[in-house]
């Protein structure tokens, strides 16, 4: 019966259903940008997990904070990115990201057999 009568009310006032619904969305929508995301793999699992415990003994005791990832695509060869060509680039690019140091002014350079 209170669903019928519900029901009733809806058919005879459908401007305030509309008003309700629209107040709702407006008051749900004026909180989104209060909404945050949190994609860093590293949050992903707690605090006291142990790979990630290892995880950051490892990034401690090397010093790695930064990190870059870079995805490589080659469509032309027919192995894709492992030919011998396309990893030699990137064995290039790997070792000069590597060799990435401050100048005086503080830009990053490459360092070629220890000059820039």
């Amino acid at each position: 019966m209170k669903r019928l009568r519900m029901t009733t009310f809806s058919v005879r006032f459908p401007w305030i259903i509309i008003g309700l619904a629209l107040a709702l969305t407006i008051l749900f929508g004026a909180q989104f940008p209060k909404v945050s995301f949190d994609n860093d793999p590293e949050n992903m699992l707690a605090e006291d997990e142990h790979i990630r415990v290892f995880h950051n003994e490892v990034k401690t005791r090397f010093n790695l904070f930064d990190f870059v990832i870079i995805g490589i695509v080659n469509e032309e060869h027919e192995d894709g990115t492992f030919n011998v060509e396309t990893l030699g680039r990137i064995d290039v690019l790997t070792r000069e990201l590597i060799s990435l140091r401050r100048n005086a002014v503080g830009l990053p350079e490459v360092m070629r057999d220890g000059h820039p």
